[in-house]
């Protein structure tokens, strides 16, 4: 079970890159409303929870757009802190890589 997540501000070159690294990525809209339940332990929220049954399973990524008055994030999920910081660290030294090339 997944057990860690981390939010980090939304940038399309992550999703990118979370792609490239062979993530599984789900999303949704919060400029929707969508109903839910909490899912497990990691996090509660209608568009969370939406996500993940639309992927059929709690994927590493989960991120949106945004909203109104709403904030755009990805969410990093992973099934412990020690995994959760390997995946952030992928993501962060691809990321450098990307803008030593911009």
């Amino acid at each position: 079970s997944k057990r860690a997540v981390m939010n980090i501000k939304y940038n399309a070159d992550l999703i990118k890159i979370c792609k490239s690294l062979k993530f599984s990525i789900g999303s949704f809209d919060r400029a929707k409303d969508q109903t839910g339940e909490d899912i497990g332990r990691i996090i509660t929220g209608g568009g969370t929870a939406y996500a993940i049954r639309d992927c059929g399973f709690v994927p590493d990524i989960i991120f949106d757009k945004g909203g109104m008055r709403k904030e755009e994030m990805i969410r990093v999920i992973s099934e412990d802190i020690e995994s959760l910081v390997e995946k952030i660290l992928k993501i962060h030294q691809h990321y450098l890589k990307f803008l030593n090339k911009c």
